[in-house]
């Protein structure tokens, strides 16, 4: 054990000093560990999201602000970022001095270029589910890391291009868990904010708590992960638009209410249309929308 707190001098024995934490939590113990041992392992130091320890890791960085070690998922705050093969994980955004803050940020940033694993730490009560963790890209405008789960990174997520084929639908994906989403997920909703930017397209709000990667066909009716089958959302243009209380007519993309006594004042929708968006989804998942949202 004693081998595991180590100092490492490079970045290749710090990835090899993980995968051996991460061998000994599978062997030696269950899924789910006490806070006290991950504190022993050096694994997560506590009072924050990221942990970064500086004093093992400050020298495989040029800044000196060292590697992300850990991040931590209570398991509620953005719950559906959380899926069976990934985690969109936010900036952090405290009370703490911006420095702190930006400095964590870079942490994480340097295990995605160095390639060294992080732990994913999410509470289950009061034990912790430990999952080895990549980085495998960010988005600063929406200020979230893309991590996978699994033995090796997955490396960058790739947007769709604009002419690439598009498909509506596809087979549903099973829960791998009762916390966790589906799969597929975390690469929807990271590119649907990149595509069309971290802000609700019904009313602009940009308080990422509030926003939902939304899909147009939904995941009931097998409709797609391609991030031109979604749309970013707060939750209240979400739930009214899964409700059937307004539409987007896919020839103008102008905003429709769909009942007499909701207007569209009275769901707050700033905009009347998606010309505000940088792209636009799909022609095909607009019709389809409009046509079950008006045939029910």
């Amino acid at each position: 054990m004693l081998g595991l707190f180590e100092q490492s001098d490079s970045s290749t024995e710090e990835i090899a000093r993980r995968l051996a934490l991460w061998q000994f939590l599978r062997t030696e113990h269950p899924p789910e560990v006490t806070p006290g041992l991950l504190r022993d392992l050096r694994l997560y130091g506590g009072a924050q999201g990221i942990w970064v320890d500086k004093n093992r890791t400050a020298s495989l960085t040029p800044d000196g602000r060292g590697v992300a070690v850990a991040i931590l998922h209570n398991g509620i705050t953005y719950a559906d970022d959380l899926a069976a093969d990934g985690v969109l994980y936010h900036y952090p955004s405290t009370d703490r001095p911006s420095s702190r803050d930006a400095g964590e940020v870079r942490a994480m940033k340097w295990a995605k270029d160095l390639q060294i694993p992080i732990f994913v730490i999410i509470k289950e009560g009061g034990l912790r589910r430990v999952v080895l963790g990549w980085v495998d890209d960010f988005d600063d405008p929406a200020k979230v890391f893309a991590v996978s789960f699994g033995n090796l990174p997955q490396g960058p997520v790739l947007l769709e291009e604009e002419n690439a084929p598009f498909e509506l639908t596809a087979p549903r994906s099973q829960r791998r868990a009762s916390t966790w989403v589906r799969t597929g997920q975390r690469d929807f909703a990271f590119n649907v904010m990149r595509r069309y930017g971290p802000s609700c397209a019904g009313c602009g709000i940009a308080v990422t708590q509030v926003l939902d990667a939304a899909h147009l066909r939904p995941k009931s009716r097998n409709g797609s992960d391609d991030s031109r089958n979604g749309l970013p959302l707060c939750a209240l243009h979400h739930r009214a638009l899964d409700s059937r209380l307004w539409v987007i007519d896919p020839d103008s993309t102008s905003f429709i209410a769909l009942r007499r006594d909701v207007p569209l004042s009275a769901l707050r929708l700033t905009y009347a249309s998606l010309s505000h968006l940088p792209q636009l989804p799909h022609r095909e998942a607009l019709i389809d929308v409009w046509h079950h949202a008006r045939r029910l």
